[in-house]
């Protein structure tokens, strides 16, 4: 379905931001950088419970934030 006006912030759905694990982070996060994806942070970081993860947006401006699954 197309929206009246796409431009409208008010009348979109769907995620802004998708989690997920890998065992793989550093990979992907070397792969994605080495592309030029637009990377959040320009580091793999680490949340207060130890959980290291990476986040870049897609070209919708959507965030994908990947957890080391092996914090988990």
């Amino acid at each position: 379905r197309c929206l009246a006006n796409p431009d409208d912030p008010t009348l979109l759905r769907g995620f802004k931001k998708l989690a997920l694990t890998t065992d793989r982070l550093e990979d992907l996060f070397e792969r994605f950088r080495r592309q030029g994806a637009s990377l959040v942070y320009p580091e793999i970081r680490t949340t207060r419970l130890d959980q290291r993860y990476f986040m870049v947006e897609d070209l919708e401006g959507n965030v994908l934030q990947f957890f080391d699954s092996a914090s988990f």
